[in-house]
């Protein structure tokens, strides 16, 4: 998991994983180096913990685009504690 303050952390890594796919990577070689997770902190300190998926978009074979898609996964998080907490008692 990539741990963050800010959104800085994400952006440069998403910036990485798009520079191999532009140097003409193919995306199985890219794809492990895109990270699953990452937690960002809001304004107030508050951590989100985010999952991340990427999605190559291609045209005549080549990947022109990366589309990430960014899910808040905190309330499913405490949802599942909840669950283990009690099970557990």
């Amino acid at each position: 998991m990539l741990k963050s303050t800010s959104s800085s952390s994400l952006t440069a890594a998403v910036a990485g994983l798009a520079e191999l796919v532009a140097s003409g990577e193919d995306w199985a070689s890219c794809e492990r180096y895109a990270p699953r997770e990452v937690v960002v902190a809001r304004k107030d300190g508050q951590a989100i913990p985010l999952e991340l998926e990427f999605r190559p978009l291609f045209r005549n074979g080549s990947i022109t685009q990366l589309m990430l898609l960014a899910t808040d996964v905190s309330l499913a998080r405490k949802l599942a504690k909840a669950v283990l907490a009690r099970d557990i008692t």
